[in-house]
């Protein structure tokens, strides 16, 4: 099925302008060794996603549907030595909510200086069902990984779920497949 996907990812890239953006699949996306171990932060996309998937060490700190102001008060001090880097699947509620993209960068960096972590995002992605500044969001994202060196874009596809056979369940939410797609990317 993965292929299928794949398949479907290079044919919409190649018929799409020259404004497309879209990464190229990687080729049997390389799982890190057994000793790399990765939080898995975020909203509701970070939690129903399952990341045994992947068959790496994690740990989830994730917590759906919380903002990033939320995600900041509810956290919990500990010493995250032990880990590699942050996976983080976050920015729907904020874009829902109309964040002031400049503040959710903000932060965003506020929560990974927090952890004390490199953090290696998964975009935001939704489609017609919801309104808010979804874009501005992965927009600003993008902007700021491009110059923060602990900031690394690593899936930036899900904007593209709605015309890959619908990868969101709900409108805003991966489905299976959109969790295992994102998955396959996400990783460093």
């Amino acid at each position: 099925m993965k292929n299928i996907l794949l398949v479907s990812v290079l044919f919409l890239s190649a018929c799409g302008g020259s404004g497309d953006t879209r990464q190229e699949p990687k080729d049997n996306p390389a799982v890190p060794q057994k000793d790399v171990r990765f939080l898995v932060a975020g909203q509701s996309n970070a939690v129903r996603c399952d990341w045994d998937y992947l068959d790496i060490s994690y740990k989830s700190i994730a917590v759906g549907s919380q903002s990033i102001q939320d995600l900041i008060d509810i956290y919990v001090d500990q010493d995250y030595a032990a880990y590699d880097g942050i996976l983080f699947v976050h920015g729907e509620q904020d874009a829902y909510l109309l964040t002031d993209p400049k503040i959710y960068v903000d932060k965003v960096e506020e929560y990974r200086k927090m952890i004390g972590l490199p953090i290696y995002i998964s975009t935001v992605g939704y489609d017609f069902r919801y309104s808010g500044n979804h874009d501005q969001i992965r927009d600003a994202v993008n902007s700021e990984a491009k110059a923060n060196k602990n900031w690394t874009v690593t899936f930036n596809e899900a904007q593209y779920f709605p015309e890959l056979g619908n990868l969101l369940g709900d409108g805003v939410h991966f489905n299976q497949q959109g969790c295992e797609m994102m998955m396959d990317y996400i990783l460093p």
